[in-house]
């Protein structure tokens, strides 16, 4: 489920579609991994999209100031043309000996301060634009750290799966063999026999839960556990449990189930 979930967030989908599973309709287990991986699916996407959209909504306030900027800025170097026209014509006149030096210097710092004006219009365009370039590399940026949290989740869990079909067929022996010699089997037969004196002889009769006893009988209870494979019996010598083919009990009286 979570291969399935991660493989949907890697490619892009807008939607996650669970495997399906034997009889997962009726596993509650299973309807519980189903829609919790389906919650994260939807909140994970939720919150990249909400980060995506909240950059996004400020590209277009930057186009406006830029927009307003470049346009100050291309009056202003309308204004600083005519004011150096106006310089040009005034510098005739003060030659002519028609102007004064006053109004010469007053002209001289009208011209700077228009142009340091259209300077910084520009600067303020070129400030803009630079935001305008970081909006778009944070979004990569955001859209490339999901997708490598992703990735990274997804290896994991490739690695999981690979461990856990190596281990779980191992940890299924070993608790078979568990159960087994811890006497919790199911399905293993208890083999009885009832030895019974019978002129002077003693008599071995094969004998089940059921057949009657009486008394003197020496009654012979083993439970005949199947058959495990050396490296199981290992394993299971590994677990601390005692191996062996039957475990024996001897009692007189009455046989109760």
């Amino acid at each position: 489920m979570r291969k399935a979930r991660l493989e949907a967030q890697r490619d892009g989908q807008d939607s996650f579609s669970p495997p399906a599973f034997a009889d997962a309709a009726e596993d509650k287990d299973a309807i519980e991994i189903v829609a919790n991986e389906k919650d994260i699916f939807s909140i994970q996407g939720a919150i990249l999209r909400d980060q995506i959209e909240l950059l996004r909504s400020q590209k277009p306030h930057l186009q406006e100031q830029i927009q307003a900027d470049t346009e100050q800025g291309n009056a202003g170097k309308k204004q600083l043309d005519l004011i150096r026209q106006q310089i040009e014509r005034y510098e005739k006149l003060f030659r002519q000996g028609l102007g004064t030096q006053n109004n010469d210097f007053q002209y001289r710092v009208l011209e700077a301060n228009q142009e340091a004006n259209v300077w910084r219009l520009l600067s303020d365009v070129s400030r803009l634009q630079m935001q305008s370039g970081d909006l778009d590399f944070k979004i990569q940026e955001v859209e490339a750290a999901f997708k490598r949290q992703v990735a990274m989740a997804l290896q994991e869990t490739h690695d999981r799966l690979n461990e856990l079909e190596v281990t779980l067929p191992a940890a299924i022996k070993i608790r078979d063999v568990k159960l087994q010699y811890a006497g919790g089997a199911q399905g293993g037969k208890h083999l009885i026999t009832i030895t019974r004196m019978r002129n002077v002889r003693a008599v071995v009769l094969d004998a089940n839960e059921t057949t009657p006893v009486e008394p003197g009988d020496v009654i012979d209870i083993k439970n005949e556990m199947p058959r495990v494979l050396p490296h199981d019996e290992a394993m299971a010598r590994s677990q601390s449990y005692k191996t062996g083919e039957t475990q024996t009990g001897e009692t007189r009286g009455p046989i109760s189930r």
